[in-house]
Formats: structure tokens, C-alpha cells, sequence
């Protein structure tokens, strides 16, 4: 995903995803995510999940990911773990098996 922004402008994008089917545990996905604001580079993220991805080894093998980026906002409420960017907003990454039901996450997101 490729997006530009002007400094005025705000974004809240969110892009959720589960790889396989219950029970299994083949596939791969790689995604990247490049934002710029005015020309300049807010955000290089790359992430993978799967066989043969970094992550996947015998404690843990995330199958499922939730990345959301907000600008100009610095401390969005989302799941996993959130880093304010240098160029303002932050982005929030969660990873696990599988993805939760958008009500469900709400409801850990408010507890």
C-alpha cells in the first residue's frame, strides 16, 4: 500500500490479516505500507507472516496481523503495541493466530 498525504491532511488506515484456515498452518503473506507527507517519508513498514517469514518459528507463529497508521494523531487507542513516528502520528501493530472479531477487539480495546 503506497498513499501521500499533504500536512493538513489526516488518515486513520487500517489493514487487517489472516493467513490459512482453522487447523492449518501453511501460507505466507508479505505486505508493505509506504506513507509520505509533502513529499517526505513518514513511514517504510514491511511486515511477513508464515512459513519461511521471520516470525515463524516453534514458540510462536503469528498467523494473523492488524497494522493501523493515524496521522496526525500520535496516541491512537488500538490493539498491540503503538509507536508515535518522527514525522508525527503513530503506527500500531498487532500480531497472534487469529484475527478477532472487530466487536470483540473493541471490547478489549475498552477494558
Amino acid at each position: 500500500t503506497r498513499l501521500t498525504l499533504s500536512e493538513a491532511g489526516s488518515l486513520r488506515l487500517r489493514e487487517r490479516v489472516q493467513i490459512g484456515r482453522t487447523g492449518e498452518r501453511h501460507g505466507f503473506w508479505t505486505g508493505s505500507l509506504h506513507a509520505d507527507v509533502d513529499g517526505s517519508p513518514l513511514l517504510r513498514h514491511r511486515v511477513e507472516l508464515g512459513n519461511g517469514s521471520f516470525a515463524d518459528d516453534e514458540i510462536a507463529a503469528p498467523r494473523a496481523c492488524v497494522s493501523e497508521l493515524h496521522y496526525p494523531r500520535a496516541d491512537a487507542d488500538a490493539m498491540g503495541v503503538t509507536l508515535a513516528l518522527a514525522g508525527g502520528g503513530c503506527l500500531a501493530t498487532w500480531q497472534g493466530d487469529r484475527l478477532l472479531a472487530p466487536n470483540v477487539a473493541a471490547e478489549r480495546l475498552q477494558s
